[in-house]
This record gives C-alpha cells, sequence and structure tokens, in this order.
C-alpha cells in the first residue's frame, strides 16, 4: 500500500508538471470538482483522478467518486483505445458506474498528453545544461536498449548452442512442420477408419 502511494505521488508530479507546460482543456475546465476513481481487480492499483486547478492522482480509500471503473489489469489498458469500451462492458471486463462522460473528458484530455522533458528543465536549469541532460539521458536509454538486445541475443546462443537447451530456429520449424505432418496424417488415418466401420 506504502509503495503504491509513493507511486502515485511520483505520476502525480510528473502530471503536475505536464500541466505547468499546457493550459487546462475546456472539457476539463467545464468539470472542474469532477472525480475518476479506477481500481483494478488484479492488481493493487486504486487510483482518484480529481479535476480542480489541474488533473491531481491520488490514492483510491474510501473517497465517493463521480464515475468509477473496475476491471482486470489487461483490461483497464485497453481503455486507452476508446473504440474498446462497448466490447469490455459487454464481455463484463471492465465495469463503470456513475457518470461516463466524466471518464471519457478526463480520458481523452490524457490520451493527448506530450510532456516535453527538455522545455520543463530548461525553465529551471537553463536550456545548454537541459539539453545536455536530455541528451545525456537518450544516449543511455539507447545504450540499454543495445545491451538488452545483445544480452538477449547472447544468452539465446549459449542456450542453443553451449548447453542446448533450446532449440535452434530451424528446428523448431522443422519440428513443427512434422508435428503438422503427422496431425494430417492421424486425420486421415481417423477419417479411414470411421468410413471402414460405418
Amino acid at each position: 500500500m506504502m509503495l503504491q502511494a509513493f507511486a502515485i505521488s511520483l505520476a502525480d508530479k510528473a502530471l503536475a508538471a505536464y500541466c505547468s507546460q499546457q493550459p487546462m482543456p475546456p472539457s476539463l475546465q467545464r468539470i472542474k470538482g469532477a472525480t475518476l476513481a479506477i481500481e483494478c481487480s488484479d492488481a493493487p492499483i486504486a487510483i482518484l483522478i480529481e479535476v480542480g486547478e489541474r488533473l491531481r492522482l491520488l490514492p483510491l480509500q474510501e473517497q465517493t467518486a463521480d464515475c468509477r471503473i473496475d476491471g482486470t489489469l489487461a483490461a483497464l489498458q485497453q481503455l486507452k483505445h476508446s473504440e474498446r469500451l462497448p466490447e469490455l462492458l459487454k464481455t463484463e471486463a471492465v465495469s463503470v458506474t456513475g457518470d461516463v462522460k466524466i471518464a471519457s473528458q478526463i480520458g481523452e484530455a490524457l490520451s493527448h498528453t506530450q510532456f516535453d522533458s527538455e522545455e520543463w528543465l530548461s525553465q529551471r536549469i537553463g536550456d545548454v545544461p537541459a539539453h545536455l541532460l536530455v541528451t545525456a539521458g537518450k544516449r543511455v536509454q539507447h545504450w540499454a536498449a543495445h545491451r538488452k538486445q545483445t544480452m538477449e541475443a547472447d544468452v539465446e546462443a549459449y542456450l542453443q548452442d553451449e548447453i542446448r537447451w533450446l532449440p535452434a530456429a530451424a528446428e523448431l520449424r522443422q519440428f513443427s512442420r512434422q508435428v503438422n505432418e503427422l496431425n494430417a496424417r492421424c486425420q486421415q488415418l481417423s477419417e479411414r477408419i470411421e468410413k471402414l466401420t460405418s
């Protein structure tokens, strides 16, 4: 619970930084004071989104909300595609109670968030240091992604070639083809047996 509160606090600070760069959309200004509760049934995620002078993220406790969305983590992640909502509601993967328009307006506002970290940093530490910091961050991110790819390839090669725990891609394709052929023969044999016995 404490870890969740810390994560929500960090996310709220990031959202505050974004909101400091952007004016609040008119659709949200019209619903100031509205709240949206989101609770995940299979993960410890319970968030309250409050529309005030800016959007705020708070841990959900016993507060009442104008709209509430409950569902599994996988179903809630699909809500970023608004066209999926009717299907999710029909299959009961997600339940929505209260004013759905509030959820729709908050979701629409959040879907267009694009935070310019360099601009935000430049206001605090200056243009040159902000540019250097963001550039260094991108290089580290690129290096980490490259190292991850290299490590995955090295581990795969080790497991396939050195200790032979994993089959090579060609062996896997051959095995899959043989299984399909065996399946087709079994199907033919089953049809022949059925003809003979009828």
